[in-house]
């Protein structure tokens, strides 16, 4: 960011930046085709992978920026899907957390909850959405997470602008 007459603005990025996309959407492809049952696309405007399996029942949804830790997670993932009982930390495999996070994602999408509305806290959410806070907070994060949501310190979550989703 860079300042002039007390205005910020963002800088334009490195010329660079559209040969890295290039890379990472050839990477996405090769991993594509190298671990079946998996969809993985990158996400130039995110700057992350995000990675869609069929592998279970439900659906599960890994979002990264690192391939390394993209692997790790798919590894996880197949781990946990051939152990039953088995969880995976940050991947929304919880039929709670999924439904709150299509829940919210509708009231978005269909303009109940408008661009700059301030989203209610998880405490208060929970008894809407009939899910627990936890399930709201993960919900919460992952809405975060892909472009939906912004969390500002000490002030609230807020909806973003609709060309800020994916």
């Amino acid at each position: 960011m860079t300042r002039s007459a007390g205005r910020t603005r963002r800088r334009s990025r490195a010329p660079g930046g559209a040969g890295r996309n290039l890379h990472a959407e050839a990477v996405a492809t090769s991993l594509q085709s190298t671990y079946g049952g998996w969809v993985i696309i990158w996400s130039a405007w995110r700057q992350a992978f995000t990675a869609f399996s069929a592998i279970s029942t439900d659906p599960m949804i890994i979002d990264e920026t690192s391939v390394s830790r993209l692997l790790h997670r798919i590894g996880e993932v197949e781990l946990a899907a051939r152990t039953p009982g088995r969880s995976v930390a940050g991947v929304v495999d919880d039929a709670n957390v999924r439904r709150a996070t299509e829940v919210m994602r509708d009231r978005i999408v269909c303009g109940d909850w408008p661009p700059g509305r301030k989203i209610l806290s998880g405490e208060e959410l929970a008894p809407i959405l009939q899910v627990d806070r936890r399930a709201v907070h993960r919900a919460l994060s992952h809405l975060e997470r892909i472009g939906y949501l912004r969390t500002v310190p000490d002030r609230g979550t807020y909806v973003r602008p609709p060309s800020d989703w994916p």
